[in-house]
């Protein structure tokens, strides 16, 4: 039986696996893909408003009439990538048919347009790096030297100068990622991946012929690529919807097979890219199963991570929306065409609006970027609380271990003290606040000798079994004890002294735990037992 996403708020939909089918049942966009026991299908009716694309990451099956002329009439564009994230078809309905705008388009490489095209995307694109070494690789210097070459793009006169600029903008860019960008995996498969994995080196590939970055090596380097290809996809939708030729390139050259143009406006979004992946590896721990080797060394994504990022898209539409527009109008100049506003919709909601700010709202409004699920650290299991870095199995295992090195640590640095004839616990401060706290427990213990007994009937292991799960906050505060042996009370190292058996049973009650039974006589308060001394 299928399942249907139209109720779900989704851009992207991934289709991989063998076997992959688009169809057309009882007017119903039909998507079955998968593999095995994972074979999925999904439908959308045709009222479905929030689908724009459709991103087949599969080798092999059939996409039929019906079901391309179903995504044609509803604005949907139809993508399929090869391994290496390279395009291998688009279909997308071009809004916008003018033959008089491509033909401008073509001569625009050697004229002033071009010039005014190539410094507005590639000096966006190095302010945007600026602003992504600043704010997140910790250098406003590297930052203030690549905006310098932002500087020169602006005062070029010819669009080799803007290349040559941009270019070494780039190289500074990365030398800063170079050694200080890492990936975290989780502890359960940290020793299990290369070592060249852990640490960003380079963006050129070196298993590929011309050291180019379409064939990563590294996990960093394929979530870039991966992003990347969807940002590529969106800048190629957004170029056909305005009319223009994605192949007929200004910044790149033409290449058989290439989209030039498409690269050009994927310039200005490379930075809201890099931004997102330097932002998810500070926060996300990734699996060695999130990614695969070939035999040739090529790192790749697995479909799980693949199928998260794609919701990614929507907002790299959003950003290239403006300057597809924009680029344009500055070719209609001279063609006379009108400057319609298809992807921005900003001469419909303001009319007087000037471009420029029409740019900046557009790129403010635009949606935040999805956030991935949280992974535990230790394995790799997704986590509903983005706040939280262990799962509940984790945790108390990773405490544990985590005291034990606190103590071994602590241990170590008051030997190390010692050997230099500074005993940190042997200080008159050190001295007068150790006897203060054994007077105060000696008082603490004959006052609870003249006053009371013990619970009768509570056992030391069921207390314990009860304290399993209450915060050691919460232990210190009701007996007084230091934070240390409130943990190895709690752990059963320690067993506490008679006087604490009552505040302990009531705190354990005060928070009960499953399994755990507590006697009425010991849950008492002692003014009310019967004193059986």
């Amino acid at each position: 039986m299928g399942d249907s996403d139209s109720s779900r708020t989704t851009h992207c939909v991934i289709a991989d696996g063998y076997g992959i089918t688009l169809t057309v049942q009882r007017g119903h966009l039909t998507i079955n893909d998968g593999t095995g026991a994972n074979r999925r299908t999904r439908t959308y009716p045709r009222i479905e408003r929030n689908l724009s694309r459709i991103l087949i990451l599969g080798q092999s099956g059939t996409i039929s009439l019906d079901a391309l002329r179903w995504c044609s009439e509803r604005n949907i564009a139809v993508t399929q990538l090869d391994a290496d994230n390279r395009i291998i078809t688009l279909a997308a309905t071009p809004r916008l048919d003018d033959a008089r705008l491509r033909r401008a388009q073509a001569l625009t490489a050697g004229n002033a347009e071009g010039l005014a095209i190539a410094r507005l995307l590639l000096a966006a694109k190095i302010h945007g790096q600026a602003a992504v070494a600043e704010t997140h690789l910790s250098g406003p210097v590297l930052a203030a030297s690549i905006r310098r070459h932002a500087d020169t793009v602006a005062a070029a006169t010819t669009i080799e100068e803007c290349i040559d600029a941009e270019s070494h903008a780039a190289n500074a860019y990365y030398g800063g990622w170079a050694g200080t960008v890492e990936i975290r995996f989780t502890e359960r498969d940290a020793a299990s991946v290369p070592e060249h994995w852990r640490v960003f080196a380079s963006r050129r590939s070196p298993i590929m012929r011309g050291r180019t970055p379409r064939v990563a090596t590294t996990p960093i380097n394929a979530l870039l690529n991966y992003l990347y290809a969807l940002a590529e996809v969106e800048a190629r939708v957004a170029l056909i919807t305005v009319g223009l030729d994605p192949g007929l390139g200004i910044v790149h050259v033409d290449v058989k097979a290439r989209d030039s143009l498409a690269l050009d406006l994927l310039e200005v979004v490379r930075p809201d890219v890099d931004r997102y992946l330097l932002d998810l590896l500070q926060r996300r721990h990734f699996r060695a199963r999130d990614f695969h080797e070939t035999r040739e060394g090529n790192c790749r994504l697995m479909p799980d991570l693949a199928h998260e990022l794609a919701p990614t898209s929507i907002t790299w539409a959003h950003i290239v929306a403006p300057y597809a527009e924009q680029v344009a109008h500055m070719l209609t100049s001279e063609s006379r065409v009108g400057r319609p506003t298809p992807l921005t919709r900003s001469n419909a909601r303001a009319s007087q609006t000037s471009r420029t700010a029409a740019k900046r709202r557009s790129r403010a409004s635009a949606p935040p970027v999805p956030l991935v699920a949280s992974a535990c650290r230790v394995c790799g299991v997704e986590l509903a609380d983005r706040q939280r870095q262990l799962c509940p199995a984790c945790w108390p295992r990773t405490r544990t271990r985590l005291a034990k090195e606190r103590a071994r640590r602590g241990a170590a640095e008051i030997a190390a003290r010692r050997a230099q004839g500074k005993d940190p616990t042997n200080t008159p401060t050190a001295r007068a606040t150790r006897a203060e706290t054994l007077s105060r427990g000696r008082r603490a213990q004959l006052a609870w000798e003249s006053e009371s007994h013990a619970p009768d009937g509570m056992e030391l292991s069921q207390i314990q079994a009860a304290l399993q799960g209450v915060p050691l906050r919460h232990i210190v505060a009701a007996t007084g004890l230091s934070l240390s042996a409130a943990s190895r009370i709690r752990s059963g190292q320690l067993v506490p002294h008679r006087r604490h058996w009552q505040a302990l049973v009531t705190l354990s009650f005060a928070i009960p735990r499953p399994g755990v039974e507590y006697p009425r006589e010991a849950l008492l308060h002692p003014s009310t037992r019967r004193d059986r001394r």
